[in-house]
């Protein structure tokens, strides 16, 4: 588009329009489409009223054409633009949270991407000039990358064949393409890793983190403090932007490479390492979330999908104040509020608090209501202190809804129903806490469509704290209920009250 002086967002959906290419039109179709996905219905009260029906109508209508005329047509989806409408729409998808989607459709482009060469290194013919081959490799890289995160989140195998990135095209060490480069890697590495059935090897872990610290270490230093880098200059505002998005990507790649045997580690105590590793990672994670939210720009205020990231994060350090795995008594502070992590979580929950009115996202209220009933289990458990009715037998349970995915069921041990303490004096040690993890397949839950939050989570909590189970463990049974979902009538996870008829 900048070949044909096309700079601004209106400007490239008239191009688009007045191309009279279908694929290019359709492509002018979903930038109008995004742009009904970011309406808020306070902010934008006045264009949602112009509008001859609700935005999320329009929104899937448009979605739903594009789909069924260009993506479902092979003489349209497989030449360029049509692979382009392609990443677009599977683009859209992660930006909602529905990462399974974005998946099927990144491999989709990339079946039509190897039909066109894009993956060649040299040149397709004899014919093909330098800067269209440079742009085929820019392409490739991108549609690697994409394919890489998504499969590396989901646990399923990638398509791509990233090998075959022209070594131009990779950058050198110390630059930020060499090292997203390498993050595809390491990524394929991961899921290779557990596409073999080889999740708690501690020999195949170990490898890999020795090769993480490595490829770490091929950016400059100054790079893995983003805002100071963008303040002197040492990154461009774009710059800053994949910076962060990448070191976000090394983080939670940290975290799914230990947690797999951070779970082991209630078990086998010599595997304590790997938890901590999966904490620290955890907190690196929020650290560039927090970035993320926060920039003045609102950049990433678009991709829902780093609100689940959050969660995920957040409720594995909460785990951790309760003791998960760890095999010393636990030494707590006076207040839970001294507690690092216990601050970092409830920042995190400040940002989600605020995407969550804001954008109108339920993924981020979603992840609230969930955080913010586990934080209430874990302030009663770290005090040691909940409270019991006497002649209550039948066990309680509380139901956290992780967004878009499913539901943790916890139900109260020995820790959980020891009474209130009459004493005055605060109590500084507890044993650890233990959870069972049932039916566990993956620690990476796919991400379909986002449910309707429930808003009866803070009462079932106090009915568990009122229970007196007398049971020796705490339990926490993962019920992933909802792994799949293609209906796009049920909630589309975002702008939920502009579809008012008040607003209209």
């Amino acid at each position: 588009m900048a070949q044909n002086n096309v700079s601004t967002l209106l400007e490239a959906i008239n191009w688009c329009f007045s191309s009279g290419n279908p694929p290019l039109a359709a492509l002018g179709i979903l930038c109008i489409a995004t742009c009904l996905q970011q309406l808020d219905s306070q902010s934008h009260k006045d264009i949602i009223s112009q509008l001859h029906r609700p935005p999320g109508e329009l929104f899937q209508a448009y979605l739903n054409r594009v789909t069924l005329y260009i993506i479902n047509d092979n003489f349209y989806s497989s030449s360029y633009a049509g692979i382009e409408v392609i990443l677009m729409t599977g683009k859209i998808y992660m930006n909602l949270g529905l990462l399974k989607m974005n998946w099927v459709l990144t491999h989709r482009a990339i079946i039509h991407a190897q039909l066109l060469h894009f993956h060649r290194p040299h040149q397709t013919s004899p014919d093909e000039i330098a800067s269209h081959m440079s742009m085929r490799h820019e392409s490739w890289f991108f549609i690697c990358e994409r394919d890489l995160y998504a499969s590396l989140l989901l646990g399923l195998p990638y398509a791509a064949n990233w090998k075959t990135i022209s070594p131009t095209a990779r950058g050198l060490p110390g630059t930020l393409g060499y090292f997203q480069y390498e993050m595809m890697r390491l990524s394929s590495r991961i899921i290779d890793r557990n596409q073999m059935g080889l999740e708690t090897s501690i020999l195949d872990t170990q490898d890999i983190t020795h090769d993480m610290v490595s490829v770490a270490n091929t950016l400059p230093s100054e790079l893995w403090d983003p805002p100071n880098a963008l303040l002197v200059g040492r990154v461009d505002r774009a710059g800053y932007m994949e910076l962060l998005a990448v070191e976000f990507w090394y983080f939670q790649a940290k975290v799914l490479l230990h947690q797999p045997l951070m779970i082991q580690s209630l078990e086998d105590h010599k595997l304590l390492e790997h938890r901590e590793s999966c904490l620290s990672a955890c907190r690196d994670t929020l650290r560039i979330y927090y970035l993320m939210r926060s920039d003045s720009m609102s950049v990433f205020n678009m991709v829902k999908l780093v609100d689940y990231q959050a969660f995920i994060c957040s409720a594995i350090l909460l785990l951790g104040l309760l003791g998960y795995g760890s095999v010393q008594p636990l030494l707590f502070p006076p207040t839970i509020k001294q507690a690092p992590d216990w601050e970092t979580v409830q920042s995190t929950l400040d940002i989600l608090r605020k995407a969550s009115r804001i954008t109108n996202n339920s993924i981020a209220l979603q992840a609230v209501q969930g955080l913010e009933t586990l934080s209430l289990l874990v302030e009663n458990g770290r005090a040691g202190a909940c409270p019991t009715q006497t002649g209550l037998t039948t066990a309680h349970s509380v139901r956290i809804t992780v967004p878009g995915s499913g539901v943790i069921t916890l139900s109260p041990g020995a820790l959980m129903t020891k009474p209130i303490s009459t004493s005055s004096e605060p109590t500084n040690v507890h044993p650890a806490s233990i959870f069972h993890l049932s039916s566990y397949t993956s620690p990476n839950p796919m991400i379909p469509i986002a449910p309707t939050p429930s808003s009866q989570q803070v009462p079932e909590v106090n009915s568990l704290l009122s229970a007196d189970l007398g049971g020796d463990i705490s339990m926490m049974d993962l019920d992933w209920s909802n792994l799949i979902s293609n209906n796009l009538d049920d909630d589309w996870a975002w702008l939920a009250d502009a579809n008012a008829a008040n607003l209209l």
